[in-house]
């Protein structure tokens, strides 16, 4: 059995993306698509809607990012995120909530703010620094690293440095996946890369962090159709890769009750359930947990973990 796109869009708008992620929750679901085209059709409809509400959206593709590599994977989201907006989004708000005017043409670096406000640079800075300490640093919900990261990221926002790269340039470069100068790293007090070891618990502060720069959550649209099926030109997925990316998405699953704003949909053709040997039937964990325990006979559960789609004019599987 399947369920309309129409009908499982409305179910993720209604039951998800209206409140339930918007106000702290969670959820990751596996699609199937009849075709290449149904897959595009239903994530597109998806990232739509999901731009009308406000999140942020990040569209992964398996072909062209390594997804068995979960630091790759938030590298490949933190690259679509609009992190200067959202940063000037929360220090703006912290500005009004403390009774400072913004200057007319939007400029939030320090010289702008004290030539329209009654504040020397050192108080300004100084009350910036405990913003900080109060709203990031002391939210022990976020990976350290991550906290640092933002802490820097605004502070740089408000003092930009004069030389290049600046601070919140090598923090860009550090959140993207890109070369940087460790040294810099360190001053930041980013002690670290992005690994396989912290790259769960990055992506998982993103998400809890995006409210913070103005967008309700996290929506992650992940094409994994070269994982199913070798497509050429793309990434090619040996069976250990295969392997690695069911148990990253296994891990996700089992974390929902601990992500916050998060929602992440994955979608394939039909080899996902037919190809025994690239599909879920080759990873016995990732399909239990795809298993209704109770469903209807007649009827396709289209909040359930693994929906198989249908496109409008097509019959019922």
């Amino acid at each position: 059995m399947a369920v309309a796109l129409d009908e499982w869009v409305r179910c993720l708008d209604n039951e998800y993306l209206a409140d339930f992620i918007a106000g702290g929750g969670s959820a990751v679901r596996l699609i199937v698509a009849p075709d290449v085209d149904a897959v595009d059709t239903a994530l597109a409809t998806l990232a739509g809607v999901a731009l009308e509400w406000g999140y942020g959206l990040a569209w992964v593709n398996a072909g062209q990012t390594k997804v068995q590599l979960i630091e790759q994977l938030f590298h490949a989201v933190a690259r679509q995120i609009d992190w200067e907006t959202g940063i000037k989004h929360w220090l703006r708000g912290q500005l009004e909530k403390s009774g400072y005017t913004i200057p007319e043409s939007g400029a939030l670096d320090v010289d702008s703010l004290t030539v329209c406000n009654d504040f020397s640079r050192a108080e300004l800075l100084s009350e910036a620094r405990r913003w900080v300490a109060h709203e990031i640093s002391s939210d022990h919900s976020l990976y350290r690293e991550f906290r640092n990261a933002m802490a820097m990221l605004v502070l740089g926002q408000l003092n930009p440095s004069s030389v290049t790269p600046s601070d919140a340039e090598v923090v860009y470069q550090w959140l993207r996946g890109e070369k940087c100068s460790l040294s810099i790293l360190k001053r930041l007090r980013l002690f670290q890369r992005i690994g396989r070891h912290n790259g769960r618990l990055m992506l998982a502060s993103l998400a809890a962090f995006l409210p913070k720069l103005g967008m309700k959550g996290l929506v992650v649209l992940l094409d994994i159709r070269p994982v199913v099926s070798e497509i050429p030109g793309g990434l090619r997925y040996t069976r250990a890769a295969i392997q690695d990316f069911y148990e990253v998405l296994r891990q996700c699953i089992d974390s929902t009750d601990e992500l916050r704003h998060f929602l992440l949909i994955a979608a394939a053709g039909p080899g996902l359930t037919e190809n025994e040997r690239r599909g879920l039937d080759s990873y016995t964990a990732l399909k239990l947990r795809t298993i209704e325990d109770v469903r209807d006979k007649d009827k396709s559960n289209p909040l359930g973990m693994l929906v198989h789609l249908e496109m409008e004019g097509m019959a019922s599987a």
